[in-house]
């Protein structure tokens, strides 16, 4: 939303920040294209991380969680592994904190919103990710444009957000 009207974009694309570009070499999207957001900061893109570290020899309780079947690493796995203090679910989850973060800070010099709201399965972990997000954003974002108030804030309708703001449109 932009001065209270939804932004569509010439294509009705507008929006679609979880396929703004971090790294052009980074892993391959869902899309098809490397490096968006979502294969870094999402609960797909944490767990192919994580499925990846593993496939090195990393260590960490996942493996044990998880069976040793690399199809059952999962969100809510890797958020029980936190729990427990595995140092590999933290900093995949610190991880996809400090992409958002970086994200989340271009996206705010870019069109300077009175807030940013976030939901989403993601959400189950802020807890872990929310210290690194914030602190992301606030190394990365204008000085001037910090207005020293809750910027980020969790969406009211997690998952149905969708459902009622499309309903919204055709209301």
């Amino acid at each position: 939303m932009l001065n209270g009207q939804l932004v569509n974009g010439s294509t009705n694309s507008a929006g679609e920040i979880g396929h703004i570009c971090m790294d052009p070499e980074g892993p391959v999207c869902g899309c098809g294209k490397k490096g968006c957001l979502e294969a870094y900061a999402s609960g797909t893109g944490m767990e192919n991380f994580v499925r990846a570290e593993l496939k090195t020899g990393r260590k960490s309780l996942i493996k044990e969680l998880a069976e040793s079947r690399f199809e059952n690493v999962r969100g809510p796995l890797i958020g029980k592994a936190a729990e427990q203090g595995d140092e590999l679910a933290l900093a995949a989850i610190a991880r996809v904190g400090e992409y958002l973060g970086l994200a989340l800070a271009n996206i705010h010099t870019l069109i300077n919103p009175e807030m940013i709201l976030l939901g989403g399965g993601m959400m189950a972990l802020k807890q872990y990710f929310m210290p690194t997000l914030l602190e992301t954003m606030k190394k990365h974002i204008l000085p001037v444009a910090d207005q020293g108030r809750a910027l980020v804030r969790e969406a009211r309708f997690e998952n149905d957000a969708v459902l009622l703001g499309g309903a919204a449109i055709f209301a």
